[in-house]
């Protein structure tokens, strides 16, 4: 084995009297080890006391790297890799100069940097930014991104529509899938609006705002003219969770934290408990920071203040049935302003890249890239803009940080005109993260017991609740579930052919997760899992044993690098599909929970094949499939009771 060293992007705190955790910023692989395996590590002599198999594990989690690598090269050229691979073509598009809400005026102590106007999107520049989206479509894109953004993006729902309309057909002509989010204020957003922008515009998450209780929001939020607005989208909020019909529309409820209300947010999550909101609604805090000629100095407050205040409020919101983001994912590139596919449509039809320049007056800096009828194409290369070089050449401390691989460097924009130190909060409280996480593992709802839906086991789902539902993983995860889902529906009908190709070639977009190996993993289990529907349908036994072996040790793969999932029940649906098709077992929906409960009761499946701490690989079993084959049978016999199963 090569010589070996130990990360230097890793994160450790101790779990207990005698374990530590291990949290790498490089693949986002969350571990547990006991003090020796830890001491090793550190005194270098870890190839001598550690196993060869958890070696392994950890050096596919990049906690242990090989000793001559330049790991700030890597983290680099995967980011370079990535903006170049990038298919994602994601534009913010903001209609209108206008807004409701005075947060960026004096007189009411407002933060915001934007400067508005009575001014909307002209007919001619509509038919420009469609033109110029169009134009930036390459072949590599699979999904177009829409954000609406603002000023208050509501004064302007019929361009919204018009915008929509146009773009939801050039998605189609180019096999592109459409999405789209909105940012408001929120005094705008009535039940009947967002069941306008969620079944007629294709909206599926809307972000709002709230800056603490009445009386603090009412002071900094309130409208042009000093009129409060907190009962208002309040309101809102309640009439929107009240509709069943929108329960698939994601809310995200922010709140921005200075100085002025800080003290403030723990009445305002009392109120949060009062409303019922946290299980329905992703609040999260955000530290106010400069913006435009707005250096909000006066309001600063100290990062580090935040962060210890911030954990309080993830656990309190956690207790109250929410799900903060704990561990921050790895972030391949910053943010927008560094990729050729991401960018931003001024009212004006100006195009910028970044979200904060579009109404907001910034001295010294000018970041746009173009305008609607711009006849030379836009810029395609992340060399538009130097910031990784900057980062490999030491320009900024996020060279030497090891909170890199998840952070990106924090706001460029920030770095470059020095108005602030853009560093995120995790960096001071990652430890209590690792921590809170390891709290919810044990009391998480994913465990077998509560397994409801035994024949609707979905990689995507577990993809889901590890990347998050706003994930870049996810997203791409979710439309391979899609594709996927068509290719079983040809083979259903007999389209074999037509079938199997489509998962040919769904197949070899295995590259583009190439960057993120857990996502490939993920990726892995969907595609096999397809498979073994084909082999099936086909009668080719031969392919399907085999097919269940990779399933299986997929699964074990990612049960090994996130043991936040308990990934016991997939296994076992896993075998319960192959023995209710290869073997024609009649296994009902009632009997699978059954056998289920059953053989995910205590610690370990009991099926030596597949015990899920020590399973390697699954070599054994072709010899043991009769075994699992006539203990299934006796589960599903008239013996139920015989282990507890009675009905």
């Amino acid at each position: 084995m090569a010589a070996l060293k130990l990360s230097k992007y890793i994160c450790v705190t101790s779990v207990g009297p005698a374990d530590v955790a291990i949290f790498s910023t490089r693949s986002g692989a969350l571990y547990t080890l006991g003090a020796r395996e830890w001491d090793a590590l550190t005194h270098g002599d870890f190839l001598e006391k550690i196993p060869r198999n958890s070696i392994e594990l950890l050096m596919e989690a990049s906690i242990l790297v090989s000793s001559d690598e330049n790991e700030l090269n890597s983290i680099l050229d995967l980011s370079k890799e990535s903006i170049e691979s990038d298919h994602v073509l994601d534009v913010v598009i903001t209609p209108t100069a206008q807004c409701t809400l005075g947060c960026n005026l004096s007189d009411f102590g407002g933060y915001c940097g934007q400067d508005h106007k009575n001014e909307l999107m002209s007919d001619a520049t509509i038919n420009g930014l469609c033109l110029q989206i169009e134009r930036l479509i390459q072949p590599k894109h699979r999904r177009l991104l829409i954000s609406w953004f603002g000023g208050e993006p509501l004064l302007a729902v019929n361009i919204i529509r018009s915008i929509t309309e146009k773009l939801i057909t050039i998605a189609r002509q180019h096999n592109l899938t459409y999405q789209a989010t909105l940012t408001t204020g929120g005094t705008l957003l009535t039940a009947s609006m967002a069941t306008t922008l969620y079944e007629e515009l294709s909206i599926r998450s809307i972000s709002l705002t709230l800056d603490g209780p009445k009386e603090t929001h009412d002071l900094r939020r309130c409208t042009k003219s000093g009129k409060p607005t907190f009962e208002t989208i309040a309101k809102n909020i309640d009439s929107i969770l009240a509709l069943p019909r929108l329960d698939r529309l994601k809310l995200a409820l922010r709140c921005n934290v200075d100085s002025r209300n800080i003290e403030e947010v723990d009445s305002f999550i009392n109120y949060i408990e009062d409303k019922a909101w946290a299980p329905r609604v992703d609040v999260y805090f955000a530290l106010v920071h400069p913006w435009g000629e707005r250096t909000n100095a006066e309001f600063a407050i100290d990062t580090i203040r935040f962060a210890k205040k911030e954990i309080d409020w993830i656990e309190r919101l956690i207790s109250l049935g929410g799900e903060p983001e704990l561990l921050p994912p790895v972030r391949t590139f910053v943010c927008r302003v560094v990729t050729p596919n991401r960018l931003v449509f001024g009212h004006d039809g100006l195009i910028h890249r970044c979200t904060e320049t579009p109404l907001a007056k910034i001295s010294k800096f000018n970041d746009v890239v173009g305008t609607v009828n711009s006849v030379s194409p836009l810029p395609t290369s992340y060399k538009s803009w130097s910031w990784i070089d900057d980062i490999e050449n030491g320009r900024y401390p996020c060279t030497s940080c090891e909170m890199l691989p998840i952070c990106g460097g924090g706001c460029p924009l920030s770095w470059l005109r020095r108005s602030d130190v853009p560093c995120p909060s995790f960096k001071h409280n990652l430890k209590e993260r690792i921590n809170i996480q390891l709290k919810v593992k044990k009391n998480s709802i994913n465990t077998c017991d509560e397994y409801q839906q035994p024949h609707a086991y979905s990689a995507a789902g577990m993809a889901k609740a590890f990347f998050g539902e706003d994930s870049e993983e996810y997203k791409c995860l979710a439309l391979l579930d899609e594709n996927l889902s068509i290719v079983r529906a040809q083979v259903a009908q007999g389209f074999y052919h037509n079938g199997k190709a489509q998962l040919l070639e769904l197949s070899r977009e295995r590259s583009s997760y190439a960057n993120n190996y857990m996502a490939r993993k993920f990726f892995n289990v969907m595609i096999e899992g397809t498979k073994s529907y084909v082999f099936y349908k086909e009668k080719d036994h031969k392919r399907l044993v085999q097919s269940v072996v990779n399933s299986l040790e997929a699964l074990a793969s990612i049960s090994r690098n996130i043991e936040l999932l308990d990934v016991r029940p997939a296994q076992v649906q896993v075998l319960l599909n192959y023995a209710s098709s290869c073997a024609r077992l009649n296994i009902t929906t009632s009997i699978c929970s059954k056998i289920q409960r059953y053989l995910c009761n205590g610690k370990e499946l009991k099926f030596s094949t597949i015990t899920l701490n020590s399973i390697e690989t699954v070599t054994g079993w072709e010899g043991d499939r009769a075994l699992f084959l006539d203990q299934v049978k006796e589960i599903q016999s008239d013996r139920l009771s015989d282990h507890g199963l009675k009905s």
